[in-house]
């Protein structure tokens, strides 16, 4: 294994670590979450998601805060899937702990090939979430027409510890942020 991808494995996994551990922990794993309130703001408009909505949020993590933000910011219902079990059950334990369990559906699963998101009609894809390519792939696959994709992408600094979408698929839109790994969310939209 190379050099780059060892550091990029140790991150994903002492990032895990810290969000389970947060899941134990509410109050600071709520005050973790703040960060992304604006982000999901930009990404629910960048989308057009509204209540009518069945959203995939896909690498949810232990902390799901993104699908909980795309729930009550918008009303839609929300498919939250992560690929680690244990994050997938302490996804699905805090969401139950908060009362949102009739609102989000955690999954354990892999976004290149999960059934759960084929009915969606947005998909979030969280900057951990790997291959983009392949779950691109498997949206343009598989998402009904008129479905919508956000990739959040790493700052160009970052851009070997984190997958990102290959240069040649073109987004229709972009909306940018101000956090430290990634700045930007892109849109795609099935059929166009």
């Amino acid at each position: 294994m190379n050099r780059i991808a060892q550091i990029m494995d140790d991150k994903a996994v002492l990032n895990g670590r810290l969000e389970k551990a947060l899941t134990r922990l509410p109050p600071l794993a709520s005050l973790y979450s703040r960060l992304y309130l604006g982000v999901v703001e930009r990404e629910v408009k960048l989308a057009a998601i509204g209540d009518g909505d069945v959203v995939a949020n896909i690498g949810c993590g232990a902390v799901p805060f993104t699908a909980i933000y795309l729930a009550r910011l918008t009303g839609a219902k929300v498919i939250a899937l992560d690929k680690d079990k244990k994050a997938a059950e302490c996804a699905r334990n805090y969401v139950e702990a908060g009362g949102l369990a009739d609102t989000i559906r955690v999954v354990w699963g892999d976004g290149v090939q999960a059934s759960e998101c084929e009915s969606a009609t947005a998909w979030i894809v969280a900057l951990q979430a790997a291959p983009k390519n392949a779950i691109l792939k498997h949206f343009l696959k598989s998402a009904p027409q008129g479905a919508r994709i956000v990739f959040r992408e790493p700052r160009p600094v970052f851009a070997g510890q984190y997958d990102q979408l290959p240069c040649s698929a073109r987004p229709q839109s972009v909306t940018n942020h101000n956090m430290v790994a990634f700045n930007r969310s892109v849109l795609f939209t099935q059929g166009i």
